[in-house]
């Protein structure tokens, strides 16, 4: 389609492009009032306008017949006296204004967000027309444009502009600027720009890392406040349902964020009776497990279990038991498929953190087992509350390398008789022996004695109070264990031999020796040099039973006695010193005197963490080393006794920290022992798979 009217006069300009003038208001559907410029092949030039004949209603375009473009303009004559409201004799000029030129635009630019596009027009545009902004496609072409922001005006101005949600992200995208009155087509921004992909984000109004549902937003970077989920379904409390909060009432505990969003706790219940702690330290199926305690009538006051989702890892539970009928309870524990606790274990604390009773629960499906090894157990653990005063020394607990000879010691409380049980709890085994005094000789035990390589949990009660042992409560205790005396050996004592090494004074960097008793399967012999006093430890292995006394590292002094032990490698496993001690004396020649060094109070200590442990890697922390020690000895073994690892350690100023390689172990119980001239430091070892 062409001119909706008649043509009147036709122009052609040097260029090839034609002036037509005449009664037509549009041509090929574009707006145009009585003038246009076409291109050489009859197409409309939109970039052509004109000020001149746009609002000359009062023009009778009937009368023009003749047209021509110059560089001043375009020239029309003809028979009319008025031309675009002003009077004109037969001829009048129409000015090629109203172009339009889109300024730059700041690139990238993220969609729904605002921006300003400014463009300049070269003359006024008329009254009502409308200036629209357009969005070409991501290739920069124009054929199907996309309205990104318009203004009513007459001349050039910057417009608000927003690129719709949705915009497809790309690097070629052009603006441009087109008017409504008369329908011009500006030039495009002039270089390809960046559009941004868009995110969703959701507002973190109340900051505990979940967006709200409800409040959304899009955004090419992530608002201050937002999160990139959608995940609070409580948005006005920190956290979501089931997160542990505050309700502010000092009446409750175990606060949680209700399925109505309310924060709420449980109501604190106030313990009438006595207070303890049971803790299981689970296996790879927790719901197996159970439990159940009972008073001293046999009914249960409490039970309970770990859910299914509390694996391999120490679930604790506080119990209130009544005291209406005594202060004595028993406890039992099952393992409904019957492997017991795999490398795990259960232990009895009061609230202070004393414990009370411990086992591994390694097999069966019963602790205590069911018969139990000694009828006196009963069905169940014995324990009363609260816990009492008498325990056992610090030095005398977790030592695995007693002998029959061997005494266990507690801490005097001043009453003239001791109990000491000794119990194998998950096999029901327990033996009680009072004696007046507040140790225990282990070979005193002659009926039903303990013996080599288990496992015991050692209590000891004080007779105080009322006359008589049975209305005491047992302490705390700990674990020990005997090792066999088919391996212990010592140095030979036996006067009337050329061998006799108890109690000698020999020289030190001669041909002098010492000698042990020989065990038969020995492969080699560790001997323990020991200086309490001065905090000195020297080990020496030898491949016999003979050890000469001359070595460069660390050697002996003129005129000390050390306390000296040995102990033997079998079946490649070294059983620990658990033979006597003798001393050998070194004589100072030419009458130097002894060592004046004064005997200091042992304070060393040694933590590992962390215990429990599921890492491949549990660290040693020791202090109170002495500072005159130059290398320590720590051992590591298992449940049986066996050494599985055994390191040396360099302490630095009487502390020592170091990684213990714990890789390799299984899942079950360990103790590590650090030698360091004093009595030696063991710890249990939990390792969890």
């Amino acid at each position: 389609s062409g001119a909706n009217g008649t043509i009147r006069a036709i122009a052609r300009n040097p260029d090839g492009k034609v002036i037509i003038a005449g009664e037509f208001t549009s041509f090929q559907g574009m707006y145009r009032t009585h003038l246009a410029r076409l291109f050489a092949d009859m197409q409309l030039d939109h970039s052509y306008a004109q000020t001149g004949l746009l609002s000359a209603f009062d023009f009778d375009p009937t009368k023009v017949n003749t047209v021509l473009w110059t560089e001043q303009g375009t020239f029309l004559a003809g028979w009319f006296g008025l031309f675009d409201g002003a009077g004109r004799n037969r001829t009048a000029r129409a000015l090629e204004d109203g172009s339009i030129s889109t300024g730059p635009v700041t690139s990238p630019i993220c969609p729904s967000t605002w921006f300003q596009v400014a463009f300049t027009t070269s003359s006024p545009f008329p009254v009502g027309n409308t200036f629209v902004v357009q969005l070409s496609d991501e290739q920069g072409d124009f054929d199907d444009p996309s309205v990104i922001g318009s203004s009513e005006g007459t001349t050039g101005m910057s417009i608000g502009c927003s690129l719709p949600l949705g915009t497809i992200p790309g690097d070629g995208y052009r603006i441009r600027v087109v008017s409504t009155l008369p329908a011009v087509e500006g030039s495009d921004n002039g270089t390809d720009l960046v559009v941004l992909a868009t995110f969703e984000w959701w507002m973190d109004d109340d900051n505990d890392g979940l967006g709200d549902p409800a409040d959304t937003l899009h955004a090419c970077t992530q608002p201050t406040g937002s999160v990139d989920n959608a995940d609070d379904a409580c948005p006005l409390l920190a956290g979501t349902i089931g997160s542990p909060c505050d309700d502010l009432d000092p009446g409750t505990d175990n606060d949680l964020i209700t399925d109505d969003c309310i924060c709420a706790g449980t109501p604190v219940i106030i313990c009438t009776g006595h207070e303890a702690r049971l803790l299981l330290h689970t296996d790879a199926n927790p719901a197996q497990l159970s439990w159940s305690i009972l008073d001293a009538a046999g009914n249960e006051v409490a039970a309970g279990g770990p859910s299914v989702d509390q694996n391999n890892t120490t679930v604790t539970f506080d119990l209130c038991l009544p005291d209406t009928v005594a202060d004595c309870f028993r406890l039992q524990l099952q393992d409904a498929f019957g492997d017991g606790i795999l490398g795990g274990g259960w232990e009895l604390q009061d609230m202070q953190g004393h414990v009370l009773l411990r086992d591994d629960l390694s097999s069966g499906s019963l602790s205590p087992a069911s018969p139990t090894q000694n009828p006196v157990y009963g069905q169940g653990h014995p324990f009363c509350l609260p816990v009492g005063p008498t325990r056992l020394e610090a030095a005398h607990c977790g030592m695995l390398t007693y002998v029959r000879t061997d005494t266990i010691r507690a801490v005097p409380v001043g009453a003239d008789n001791y109990q000491f049980e000794i119990s194998d709890p998950d096999a029901g085994f327990t033996r009680r022996i009072v004696v007046p005094r507040p140790w225990l000789c282990f070979a005193e035990m002659v009926t039903n004695p303990v013996v080599p390589d288990i496992l015991y949990w050692v209590r000891v009660r004080a007779d105080q109070g009322a006359p008589g042992i049975t209305d005491d409560h047992y302490g705390p205790g700990c674990e020990v264990r005997l090792v066999n005396d088919a391996y212990c050996t010592g140095l030979i004592d036996a006067p009337s031999t050329n061998t006799h090494s108890c109690g000698v004074t020999r020289t030190f960097g001669g041909s002098d020796k010492v000698w042990a008793r020989p065990v038969s399967g020995a492969t080699a012999y560790r001997f323990r040099f020991v200086h309490s006093a001065s905090g000195f430890v020297r080990n020496i292995q030898r491949p016999s039973y003979v050890c000469a006394l001359d070595w460069v590292t660390s050697p002996l002094q003129n005129g000390l006695t050390y306390n000296v032990r040995v102990e033997t490698l079998v079946g490649g496993t070294w059983r620990g010193f658990c033979g006597p001690v003798c001393t050998v004396t070194i004589a100072a020649p030419g009458g130097l005197p002894a060592s004046s060094l004064s005997p200091g109070e042992d304070t060393a200590d040694m933590t590992l963490f962390p215990n429990p442990s599921n890492s491949g890697s549990v660290e040693l922390l020791a202090r109170g080393i002495d500072g005159h020690l130059q290398e320590l000895t720590v051992d590591i073994r298992d449940a049986r006794g066996t050494l599985v690892i055994t390191r040396m350690l360099f302490p630095q100023q009487g502390t020592v920290r170091a990684p213990l390689p714990v890789d390799e172990l299984a899942s079950g119980v360990y103790f590590v022992q650090l030698r360091h001239g004093g009595v030696p430091l063991v710890r249990r070892l939990v390792i969890q798979r």
